[in-house]
């Protein structure tokens, strides 16, 4: 795996640095490459220089972790014969300067010492799919596109955030810029950090901006979008010569990925995952799509056993503790692509985000429905007549449910369908944890994007927070964390830039129509897509975990090991009894509410016993 780690500073001494540094990276001297600057800069990279490159034109320095697809047409500008970027990306910052930023197409991290600035800037891409880490301790900052490099440097403290647990239990990841460490933060997507001798800075180089079009036929957006998913997908083909194939639930956007990836290789390899289990299992789909663009299909059926296998392996690969329970059946695809002879995958994530494919964006339109009735109708009729329905039958609770919620605000009704309340909250966690943590508020992240969007209406701001937090926070995280554990790069063409600026362009009707989703793609896609891909509902590839703890005993016993075992609850954060009680609701309940709940602190355990507890023993 490829990384870098370093530090700048005023007055440093390099010497130490460097031999601290250098414990980072104990590989082959030709597999390890250092520059310094005396007394402000030192760098240190690890493994093999692909993805990794260094640069220096004219007292500039770069250092990028990167995967540049549109690096022919920046070589062409530059002037410089060579789509290396070690070659033109100098050049062309000192022509731009951080604007060039923008107009970089791909995922990368990395580095930019402006020696005539005295400035040294750290970056990500637009979506922080390769993540950079930083650490400010006094007048140094220490930096690493790994956080576990970043952790394992000597002489630095790292103590767990009550913050980061807290933002982890109530949405499953650790959103950007925390991390687990209290001393360690990530960039924000679309972000660069500005270090000078004076100061640190966090800066927007890039954002989505929503400015829906008028007056534009739908008939020329379809053909707009139809060419530049051509160019998307285009861009990450061209990159390289290595074997690709693509993800493939069945669902619209992993269908579309394998279908513009068969216009441009033919017969195209894609991979499926399946689960013997009702209400699990998408193999149809992903079938009848492969078989409509003529693909090379590989389908593998993911058993209990695999998941007992991989949890463990997935909390030591994890850099953070991450919940996402699908990360298992990612990683089993990526694997059946690897023993395939595929070595890059396309994958489909965004499109729902952008184009808005959640069934939850749905629920607001029928709320305002509701809301649009005539009040002396809602309060005088409807409400008390559903008051008087008895609680046990199931509609009926579900009437009084929605009867409250259309009291409150639409931030409020986007969150009641999480997994955690103020109610579960004081009793999962300790008294101690909660006193700690009681001043945070419920989603804190999500309602400040959602808040902060450039947007003006309700469904483009909840698509942004969705990009935020669904997207850069959890499922590029979930696909690439499955996917590096069989060491399969994986590139994202729906998050092209271009594409995804396009999106911004679209009305929000466009996008949500009352209780329909996406009715302008799928009304592009026709012809393209097969009808049974365009008419078929939200998936993905959803472990059935919470069933399957009821039926098989070895994963039953190796979770409940693991949550009743004294350690977990002595660590502070959950109250004694919690897990027993959370147990009994789990085994009484038909629904994967508990089962969930129950797969987010195994695996948050995990991260201690796998990380944390080997990293500082003494507080364990």
């Amino acid at each position: 795996m490829n990384h870098f780690v370093g530090v700048y500073g005023h007055g440093i001494d390099i010497a130490n640095e460097s031999l601290q540094l250098s414990r980072v990276f104990p590989a082959p001297s030709d597999e390890v490459w250092e520059h310094s600057l005396p007394q402000r800069f030192y760098l240190r990279a690890g493994g093999p220089q692909t993805s990794l490159w260094f640069s220096q034109w004219e007292g500039v320095r770069v250092l990028f972790k990167a995967e540049i697809y549109n690096r022919a047409e920046l070589a062409q500008e530059s002037g410089i014969e060579s789509y290396a970027p070690e070659d033109w990306f100098a050049a062309l910052y000192r022509k731009n300067g951080l604007d060039l930023l923008r107009r970089l197409r791909g995922k990368f991290c990395g580095i930019v010492l402006d020696e005539s600035r005295d400035h040294c800037y750290l970056l990500t891409d637009q979506f922080s799919i390769m993540q950079l880490y930083y650490s400010i301790r006094g007048s140094k900052c220490y930096f690493s596109s790994s956080l576990q490099a970043l952790s394992s440097l000597e002489g630095l403290s790292f103590s767990i955030d009550p913050e980061a647990v807290f933002q982890y239990v109530q949405s499953q990841v650790i959103p950007a810029p925390l991390t687990m460490y209290k001393e360690v933060r990530k960039l924000k997507p679309g972000h660069f950090m500005e270090l000078s001798r004076s100061a640190a800075k966090e800066s927007c180089y890039w954002d989505l901006v929503y400015r829906p079009g008028t007056g534009r036929r739908e008939s020329e957006c379809a053909k707009e979008l139809l060419d530049r998913l051509d160019v998307a997908v285009t861009r990450t083909l061209k990159y390289d010569d290595l074997p690709v194939g693509a993800f493939l639930s069945g669902g619209l956007d992993s269908s579309t990925v394998a279908g513009f990836l068969s216009r441009k290789k033919y017969p195209s390899k894609v991979f499926s995952i399946g689960f013997a289990e009702n209400g699990y299992d998408e193999m149809e789909f992903a079938t009848a799509s492969a078989q409509h663009f003529g693909n090379e299909h590989y389908c593998y059926y993911v058993t209990p056993s695999d998941v007992a296998e991989t949890a463990p392996r997935v909390a030591e690969a994890s850099a953070e503790p991450f919940g996402n329970s699908s990360v298992i059946p990612t990683y089993l695809c990526s694997r059946l692509a690897s023993q395939h002879g595929v070595t890059v995958l396309l994958a489909g994530d965004g499109g729902d985000e952008l184009f808005g494919g959640n069934s939850r964006y749905t629920l607001e339109s029928v709320y305002q429905l509701y809301l649009g009735l005539p009040k002396l109708l809602r309060r005088g009729v409807v409400e008390p007549l559903v008051c008087l329905m008895p609680e046990e039958n199931t509609f009926c609770s579900k009437a009084k449910k929605f009867i409250t919620r259309a009291s409150w605000s639409p931030l409020e009704r986007y969150h009641a369908y999480s997994l955690f309340d103020e109610e579960f909250r004081g009793e999962c966690f300790s008294p101690g944890f909660d006193k700690a943590t009681r001043e945070l508020p419920f989603f804190e992240n999500w309602n400040r994007y959602y808040l902060g969007a450039d947007a003006a209406d309700h469904i483009n701001r909840v698509l942004y927070a969705d990009m935020k937090i669904v997207i850069s926070d959890n499922d590029i995280r979930k696909v690439l964390l499955g996917s590096s554990m069989a060491n399969i790069d994986v590139r994202f063409p729906l998050l092209d830039v271009d594409l995804v600026e396009f999106s911004l362009r679209l009305p929000p009707e466009m996008k949500v129509d009352r209780w329909k989703l996406r009715p302008f793609y799928r009304k592009a896609m026709q012809g393209f897509l097969s009808d049974k891909t365009l008419k078929k509902g939200k998936a993905g590839f959803g472990l059935p975990f919470s069933r399957w703890i009821k039926k098989y005993k070895n994963l039953r016993g190796l979770v409940y090991d693991v949550l009743l075992d004294p350690r977990t609850t002595e660590r502070g954060y959950f109250r004694k009894g919690f897990f027993e009680k959370l147990i009994r609701k789990h085994e009484q309940d038909d629904t994967p509410y508990y089962g969930d709940n129950i797969w987010v602190y195994f695996m948050l355990e995990m991260w201690h016993r796998k990380h944390y507890d080997s990293l500082i023993p003494s507080e364990t």
